[in-house]
């Protein structure tokens, strides 16, 4: 297996799976600037960083101070397994629509099983992130408990399984699974599933992190996931392999580790014997459908062409989740964590009164300031031109007004807005109990958020289209320069506010509201112009 041809494959896919690290490439989401794509993956690595200190710590102080090291270790395999998978599932299922590379490599004379684990070990070798968490574990467990040499000896031997293992059944399931099912057929349905089960689940860990007496639930979650009688210590049952080598004598650590390297040798075998029958068979059937397929063309009245636009665009909105996924986990996080943490938002509304009506201006301005923060995930909806993929091409053919072709585009992302605000009222009605005018107060704040966002992407979108993106999810990741405006926007909130108080101050809340409503306006005209003259003057860089 180890021959020139793997050799080769895998330094190539080893190469495309770090590009953001080398200079002078470019990749999507990422600064073109080194310097400042460098940083950004440094903050990155900063977050993981601190995620992965708190688990290790939190387990640490379970486990170790107890004098449980099997505990520790395998509590520990068990959330670097969850993390690798976290990590990797959707490349792994994402791989098999990209039939392009594939339909050139099997005209050579390459083995199907060359071909898969050279990809297989290109993205586990280059999954730094997941390296970051192991040496977290290790550090702690030093830290804690000192210094031991079999330990240092065994947390390095056994790396290599640990790491490899759980990503490995998940590729071979999901090989299977492409090559002998038609899940392919109903692969919307199930993405839906998947994002409404993700969804779910980050409003419920939310939900118990930031309510009062949530310890106990926590506890009995861990009992499930994590501790060391859980069910899935068994499924994955690596971990408890691994455990037992750092929690035994030498002679022990030896029989352990040769059972782990036993079944990670089989594993490898299996893959390689099942890789070299179905892996290119697993791709025949499987073609990501393109977004320059053939589409009707655009009547030649301005309100049908604004229509169809509009229509075309709202379509490619909700034929995913992806796209609606990051705003909507936003909004279950922003109003867990300011309604149900310290701050106490909603249990502070319900006591309002509001026979003052200058609460319901209020509401609008906080109902803004709530959705503009929320923004900073809109970047996927409001990547309109990006989102046609390949398909712009043709829809640069039309005779299009640029006035028509931002106001189609900027009704679609605003109908979808829509919704998503009403939802989110009626949810914050209710946990609340306001009237009707609190709420459509809020609506009016919401909208005006959403309208402002919108035309901000949709202008963003403009100076950066990319149109030659592989994954829907791709969009979703942003760029450097959506954090700078994100930045910058926080900023000028920051210095109106400061000036609608000092307004206030001195007048009354009625001037002060009136002075943010113009300037709102005022910025929301200001970017629907810049987006005009964007779409008049082209987009060179497609």
């Amino acid at each position: 297996m180890l021959n020139k041809r793997f050799r080769q494959l895998f330094i190539k896919n080893f190469r495309e799976e770090n590009l953001k690290y080398l200079p002078n490439t470019k990749v999507y989401g990422y600064p073109n600037d080194y310097v400042l794509r460098i940083l950004l993956i440094l903050v990155i690595y900063g977050f993981y960083l601190g995620v992965g200190f708190s688990i290790f710590m939190f387990l640490a102080f379970v486990y170790l101070k107890n004098g449980d090291e099997f505990s520790y270790f395998m509590s520990s395999s068990l959330v670097i397994s969850f993390f690798a998978l976290i990590l990797s599932i959707n490349d792994l299922i994402t791989d098999y629509s990209r039939s392009k590379e594939i339909t050139i490599l099997r005209t050579m004379p390459i083995k199907e099983s060359e071909i898969y684990l050279s990809k297989f070990f290109a993205k586990i070798l280059s999954s730094f992130e997941v390296f970051l968490f192991y040496i977290l574990m290790g550090i702690v467990y030093f830290y804690i408990d000192g210094f031991k040499a079999i330990r240092l000896i065994g947390y390095v031997i056994n790396f290599l399984p640990m790491i490899v293992i759980p990503i490995l059944l998940m590729s071979l399931i999901i090989m299977i699974i492409m090559r002998f099912s038609n899940i392919r057929s109903y692969s919307n349905i199930f993405k839906f599933i998947g994002y409404g089960i993700s969804l779910l689940l980050i409003g419920f860990v939310y939900f118990y992190a930031f309510r009062s007496n949530s310890g106990d639930a926590f506890s009995k979650i861990g009992k499930i996931f994590i501790s060391s009688d859980s069910i899935l210590s068994y499924l994955f049952i690596h971990t408890r392999i691994y455990a037992k080598s750092l929690n035994a004598s030498f002679i022990s650590f030896i029989g352990y580790s040769l059972v782990l390297y036993l079944y990670f040798a089989i594993l490898i075998f299996i893959s390689e014997k099942i890789s070299s029958k179905i892996y290119l068979d697993s791709f025949s059937e499987l073609r990501q459908k393109k977004r320059d397929k053939k589409q009707g063309l655009v009547k030649s009245s301005q309100n049908s062409k604004i229509i169809a636009i509009c229509r075309k665009d709202f379509k490619s909105l909700i034929s995913t989740p992806v796209y609606v996924y990051p705003v909507l986990s936003s909004m279950i996080i922003f109003t867990i964590f300011w309604g149900f943490g310290a701050s106490g938002f909603l249990d502070m509304i319900k006591t309002l009164d509001f026979s003052n009506k200058d609460l319901y201006l209020i509401f609008i301005i906080g109902g803004f300031v709530f959705r503009y923060f929320i923004s900073a995930n809109d970047v996927a909806i409001n990547s309109s031109l990006s989102r046609e993929g390949e398909g712009l091409y043709q829809t640069l053919t039309y005779p299009i007004a640029p006035r028509d072709n931002v106001l189609g585009r900027l009704i679609s992302i605003n109908l979808l807005n829509t919704i998503l605000n009403i939802g989110l009222c009626i949810i914050l009605s209710l946990l609340t109990k306001v009237d009707f005018l609190a709420s459509l107060s809020l609506f009016i704040g919401f909208t005006l958020a959403s309208l402002l966002s919108s035309m901000q992407g949709i202008l963003m979108d403009s100076k950066s289209v990319n149109i030659h993106w592989e994954r829907e999810k791709d969009l979703t990741r942003g760029s450097s320069a959506n954090i700078g405006y994100y930045l910058a926007s926080g900023i000028i909130l920051l210095i109106v506010g400061v000036f609608s108080f000092l307004i206030y101050n001195l007048t009354n809340i009625y001037v002060a509201f009136l002075f943010i409503f113009i300037l709102i306006i005022l910025v929301i005209k200001f970017l629907y112009m810049a987006c005009i003259r964007s779409y008049r003057n082209g987009f060179y860089d497609v």
